[in-house]
């Protein structure tokens, strides 16, 4: 990357402004998707979080500066704390309390093994934007699967006063998990 926009000598304090426009997207998504998460709800989130991941990938590939490259990252980091905390939100509303402690763990070792991987992959690999473009085929397939078969949470419904779509996601639930639906 350094080389792709000719950040060596003097314009080599650009890569440090890559790396801080990475934090302040995860700083500023965070207090983004927290209220979002909230007003909106926990599908809504990670949809939109998913589509700005995306979007930042693709603006940091088609980038032919670092201001748009750090434009970039600062939407991928941005989105990637929404759809995290909506994701580990969204399980844990409807998990049983087993599952719930257990969401956590299971979302940060699924990241982990995702960057050695990636980290392995990356070293037959040396053009940074064939790396950025494995990384959006997952979240291509992700947001679909998402987008057709996720609803929102229960909980969720039931605090915006929705009984009848809480009920269905509930006996859908109930069904998935060939269970007793209890008192509906």
């Amino acid at each position: 990357m350094a080389y792709s926009f000719n950040l060596v000598c003097e314009r080599k304090k650009y890569l440090t402004t890559c790396f801080e426009a990475f934090l302040y997207g995860g700083f500023i998504g965070s207090l983004y998707y927290g209220e979002i998460i909230e007003r909106r709800g926990r599908r809504y989130a990670v949809l939109e979080s998913l589509m700005v991941m995306i979007g930042g990938l693709t603006l940091s590939l088609v980038s032919g500066s670092a201001v748009l490259f750090s434009l970039g990252v600062f939407a991928f980091n941005f989105g990637f704390r929404g759809f995290y905390n909506a994701s580990l939100l969204s399980i844990s509303e409807v998990s049983s309390k087993v599952m719930r402690t257990a969401s956590p763990m299971a979302l940060s070792i699924g990241w982990a093994l995702g960057q050695i991987i990636l980290a392995i992959i990356c070293i037959f690999l040396i053009n940074w934007r064939v790396i950025f473009l494995i990384i959006a085929v997952p979240l291509a397939i992700i947001f679909y699967l998402v987008f057709y078969h996720v609803r929102d949470s229960p909980r969720f419904c039931v605090s915006k006063h929705e009984f009848a779509s809480a009920k269905a996601i509930l006996l859908q639930i109930a069904d998935i998990n060939q269970r007793s639906a209890g008192g509906f």
